[in-house]
C-alpha cells in the first residue's frame, strides 16, 4: 500500500476491516448491463481458467444456460482437471 496516499490507506484499511476480504492490487471490474453480456464473459473467463473456478449461484436452472454451465465444467474437468472435485448442490 505505499503506493497511495494516507487518505487511500485508511479507506482501504477501513474496507477490509469490514469486509473481512484481502485487498487486490492491480485487477480490473467490467460492469456487465444484461444477461446475454454476462453470462457470455462468465462462459469464456471459465474456458480460459487455468487454477481454479468459484462460482456462487442459488439458482441453476436445466435451461440452455444452465446446461451451458454444466457442460463447459465438466468438459474442463475432464480434459485438465481430473483431481479437481465437481460439486453441483
Amino acid at each position: 500500500m505505499t503506493h497511495m496516499g494516507d487518505h487511500q490507506q485508511l479507506l482501504f484499511k477501513l474496507a477490509h476491516r469490514l469486509g473481512h476480504t484481502p485487498i487486490t492490487y492491480r485487477t480490473s471490474s467490467k460492469v456487465l448491463t444484461n444477461g446475454e453480456e454476462t453470462f457470455s464473459h462468465i462462459f469464456e473467463e471459465i474456458k480460459k481458467a487455468t487454477h481454479h473456478i468459484h462460482l456462487e449461484y442459488y439458482i441453476l436452472r436445466h435451461d440452455d444456460l444452465g446446461q451451458e454451465l454444466k457442460d463447459i465444467l465438466i468438459e474442463k474437468k475432464a480434459k485438465k482437471w481430473r483431481d479437481c472435485p465437481l460439486f453441483f448442490i
